[in-house]
């Protein structure tokens, strides 16, 4: 017994290393299990943290849309490019606007690529092809070159060379029929060289969020600081304007919320012009910082941080990256094995709830449930005022077309610099209002919460059987975070005790929301949050500072509740140790539950999931391309996500 339970560890490996059903076809790289010690959780695993860009996602990057000086390209109906097949983009560029082309110039010199001079043009004309360990790089790299702003060369001595080509604009067949325009650069030599001296690049990292590069133009002595990043990480940096909505900050921010509920991959672009002697200053703190002894990293990132501030907003990508084969299915399968999945992403929020309606990992007629500390509306400046009280609110990004949706009476407040107008189209109707148990409306309690709820008979879906409420955890400090936690738990055990009754049945809680009539909303009714393990009819968002909240000794008991009664759970701008630390609170509040032992799967591609891959019972790394750091710090190395179903055998739910 002993030498067989020694052996046949070994054989489930080299059993699951010869399955043909998990080679890749693409790459034909086939599965591997570097452990053999833990084959027997395969079969015990009731959560899964998966990545979202290169796990869930193929990782092939498509520029799709762009945001330049306030105006949004690449939206043309039936464009089969994108910002490609974009006619006004296409005739600025040509017309050399400044804007653009130092929009251009910004993707251009902001990156990490590695350029290579082609033997023979690309189908789209390029003349050099990209390498980087970041597919967006090298998308927007493309693009630029696309657009006859080529990065040409870069040299060890910090020299990089742009060469300026002109169009040429022809056109090609689009999806209705008819055709659209298509631009490509020409070919010979280029019209115009610009060098530029490189003096600092500042790197890339998860907790900044964005990379920067200061350099001079060889020709003009000018210094000039380009920046691309997060917006959550850059609107605090953008330089105030007094013309508000109507800025090029504004309007870029509402382009790129658009273009998040639309699933796509969101960069802000911005610049500054540097002056000699600030640069000189700031190049004296550098040096300085960069050779200390004590707190080396802390005087770096508060040097870097001393120059990224008053940018010049020059607007926003726009990147499409596909789910891959088999993704849905398999998400299907899990949850409906009991199963448990949670997205960590660094992704944008809305990019991030996009996605997950596109793979199935919250249902179609999923809604969002919203819950806002009365700080926030006090607080809310001018231009908040069209969410103020009695304002509308359109659909969620995760209605589906003709659901409609009543809100009781709204309040809605972001810091300034963060808020935009959401899309014209369908606009919710202000219907029922939410009370406190003492009959207050919570549109004049302590905090103010407002729901989003699903007329009923509205959804009709053929791949979808349920109205999944998803509930957006935020808050600004610990104590508003804690409130709006309290306020989604009273908001469940509402919609799971049912109408008015609910109130006096969960009189424990601060506030409970209930409709104008009173109904029971059977449509979409939760299952209370008892912490009991069984998987509750909700989902559950949270972002950035949110999350970092929710992992504080404060907050962490709560969220536990909360979070571990969901049936999906999506964490957005997520850093790599709030990903391990997530991990790590689930099997911290799993260990001693009864019954069967319980084990958690990671799974991830990149270098920012290893954190991730080694706090789980089990590690799976994917063969992707951002190396190959997550499949060797794995237990198990798959080609695509769809294998793990192949290999995980959870019990049917009962």
């Amino acid at each position: 017994l002993v030498v067989a339970r020694a052996l046949l560890p070994r054989r489930y490996a080299r059993w699951i290393g010869d399955d043909d059903e998990m080679r890749d076809g693409r790459t034909g790289a086939r599965a591997v299990a570097n452990s053999t010690a833990v084959p027997e959780d395969l079969g015990q695993i009731r959560y899964v943290f998966a990545d979202k860009t290169g796990t869930l996602t193929e990782n092939e990057m498509n520029f799709r849309r762009a945001s330049i000086g306030g105006e949004a390209y690449g939206d043309g109906d039936g464009a089969p490019a994108g910002i490609f097949s974009d006619g006004a983009l296409i005739a600025r560029t040509q017309a050399g606007h400044v804007a653009i082309l130092n929009y251009w110039r910004c993707i251009a010199l902001c990156n990490g690529c590695a350029p290579v001079r082609r033997a023979q043009p690309a189908a789209d004309g390029g003349l050099y092809e990209y390498t980087s360990p970041s597919p967006d790089e090298e998308a927007l790299c493309l693009a630029a070159q696309r657009f006859g702003v080529a990065l040409a060369t870069r040299g060890a001595d910090g020299v990089a060379t742009l060469e300026m080509r002109a169009l040429r604009v022809g056109s090609t067949p689009s999806k209705r029929g008819s055709t659209a325009l298509r631009c490509t650069p020409l070919g010979g030599a280029p019209s115009a060289t610009e060098r530029w001296i490189v003096q600092h690049e500042i790197p890339f990292s998860s907790e900044r969020k964005r990379m920067s590069v200061i350099a001079r133009h060889e020709s003009s002595g000018q210094l000039v600081l380009f920046t691309k990043g997060a917006d959550d990480a850059m609107l605090p940096l953008l330089a105030l304007r007094d013309d508000g909505a109507h800025s090029v900050g504004a309007r870029t921010v509402r382009h790129i919320r658009r273009f998040a509920r639309l699933g796509l991959r969101t960069l802000l672009i911005a610049m500054r012009r540097l002056d000699a002697r600030e640069y000189e200053a700031w190049a004296a703190q550098f040096q300085a910082a960069s050779v200390a002894t004590a707190d080396r990293s802390a005087r770096l990132a508060a040097t870097y941080a001393a120059i990224e501030v008053r940018l010049e907003p020059l607007g926003a990508s726009a990147i499409e990256d596909a789910l891959q084969p088999g993704v849905p299915e398999t998400l299907r399968a899990l949850r409906d094995a009991g199963v448990r999945v949670w997205m960590l992403t660094g992704d944008k929020a809305e990019t991030a709830l996009e996605v997950a309606r596109a793979c199935k990992l919250v249902p179609h007629a999923a809604f969002v449930v919203d819950v806002r500390p009365a700080s926030l509306v006090d607080g809310a400046s001018s231009s908040s005022s069209a969410f103020r009280s009695g304002a509308r609110r359109p659909l969620s990004p995760l209605s589906p077309p003709g659901v409609g949706v009543a809100h009781e009476q709204l309040h809605f407040a972001r810091d300034a610099r963060a808020d935009g107008e959401w899309p014209e189209g369908k606009r919710a109707q202000v219907g029922g209002r939410a009370q406190a148990p003492n009959g207050t409306a919570l549109a004049d309690a302590q905090p103010r919460a407002h729901a989003r709820e699903m007329s009923a008979g509205s959804v009709e879906s053929a791949d979808d059987d349920e109205a999944l409420p998803v509930l957006n955890v935020s808050g600004g400090s610990v104590e508003e975070l804690l409130a709006c936690m309290r306020a989604h738990r009273a908001l469940l055990r509402q919609r799971a005790y049912g109408g008015a009754d609910g109130a006096s049945r969960a009189a424990d809680n601060e506030y409970v929301a209930v409709d104008d009539d009173g109904d029971d909303d059977d449509d979409a009714a939760a299952d209370g949050v008892d912490g009991d393990g069984a998987a509750g009819a909700y989902a559950l968002i949270l972002e950035g500072d949110a999350l970092a909240r929710a992992l504080s000794e404060a907050c962490r008991a709560q969220f536990y509740e909360l979070a571990l009664g969901a049936s999906a759970v999506v964490c957005a701008r997520a850093t790599p140790s709030q990903k391990a630390e997530v991990v790590r609170l689930v099997k911290r509040a799993t260990a001693g539950a009864a019954g069967a032992a319980v084990r958690v799967l990671a799974i991830g591609d990149g270098g920012n999931d290893v954190a991730m891959i080694q706090e789980a019972h089990i590690g799976v790394g994917l063969v992707g391309k951002e190396g190959l750091q997550a499949a060797r710090a794995a237990d198990y190395t798959l080609g695509r996500f769809s294998f793990c179903l192949l290999y995980t055998s959870p019990s049917p739910r009962d």
